[in-house]
């Protein structure tokens, strides 16, 4: 046990215990783990960082500038503002589009991450076939690009431009 760490150990049953280590000091990032198993002693435990890195972005920003919104933050925010689908949309500050991007999205029917590949994907229980089903099935729920009443400003010349790039490389550049 590391002396800046405190450990948590509860009985899971079954001769289990899952082990929660958290930092005593203050950091910028936080990792926490749950650890499930019998692990005799802790310190055999292995945590692969991969699968956690960039564990908020769905997978399409090309490009960012400074102060971007992150993509589930935006979503959420769509969620929670009732937007739905067909409605029109206007963010007035759209910054580098992700507002815009997200809702497009949403409209289309593109899950979040299709494009990209997962930490997950190199542990040892991962199933390639259940994995590909389900990404296919996905796939095939997805919209064609069509004009949508969605739209964006920006008193910020540059944020457009970072924006109308964003969009061009996703394929969204009439969409939105």
């Amino acid at each position: 046990r590391h002396k800046n760490q405190r450990e948590f150990a509860l009985n899971t049953g079954a001769g289990h215990q899952s082990w929660w280590v958290q930092p005593q000091q203050q950091v910028d990032k936080r990792i926490a783990a749950l650890l499930q198993g019998p692990i005799e002693p802790l310190e055999d435990a292995q945590i692969d960082l991969a699968t956690l890195v960039h564990r908020v972005k769905r997978g399409w920003r090309a490009i960012s500038g400074e102060a971007p919104l992150r993509e589930n933050l935006a979503a959420g925010i769509l969620k929670l503002a009732g937007w739905q689908p067909g409605v029109a949309l206007l963010d007035p500050m759209c910054g580098r589009g992700t507002l815009l991007v997200e809702a497009a999205h949403i409209a289309l029917r593109r899950a979040p991450g299709l494009k990209r590949t997962f930490g997950f994907q190199k542990l040892r229980p991962f199933d390639l076939k259940i994995y590909q089903r389900i990404k296919s099935e996905l796939q095939s729920r997805v919209l064609p690009s069509q004009t949508l009443p969605i739209f964006g400003s920006d008193s910020d010349a540059q944020a457009v431009q970072l924006a109308r790039r964003n969009l061009e490389q996703i394929g969204l550049e009439k969409a939105i």
